[in-house]
């Protein structure tokens, strides 16, 4: 049977679905990988953080912790969360070295709204 929670499962949490939440930030994480090249030792970077954990958090969460945290909110959680993926992509690839990317939209802080959202300074992301 189709109900509401069982579509938004399927375009937010499907693993093989390729136009999924999940699946996309997969592709995202796996693309930047291959674009750093090898394996830098050590303490992950800002931008590996904030793949890492936005996949995570879509990766290990179900559908009813979303919807009883406010699907709504969680969403906004997760544009938040992309829009910083974009800046730190934007700051690495393509900002001209000697160039400010201050000019830029600034980078603004994940909001901890819900459980399928924290900050960027989750886990192995925190200062040491």
């Amino acid at each position: 049977m189709i109900t509401p929670k069982a579509v938004a499962a399927f375009l937010l949490l499907d693993p093989v679905f390729p136009r999924s939440v999940r699946y996309c930030l997969e592709r995202i994480h796996e693309t930047l990988q291959v674009v750093r090249g090898r394996s830098v030792p050590g303490a992950p970077d800002e931008l590996e953080c904030l793949s890492g954990l936005t996949l995570a958090r879509w990766s290990y969460t179900h559908i009813d912790e979303l919807v009883s945290g406010g699907l709504h909110e969680s969403i906004d959680a997760l544009q938040t969360d992309l829009n910083n993926l974009h800046e730190l992509i934007h700051e690495r690839y393509f900002v001209l070295p000697g160039f400010s990317a201050a000019a830029s939209v600034a980078v603004t802080a994940p909001t901890t709204a819900t459980s399928a959202s924290a900050s960027s300074q989750d886990l192995a992301c925190a200062p040491a």
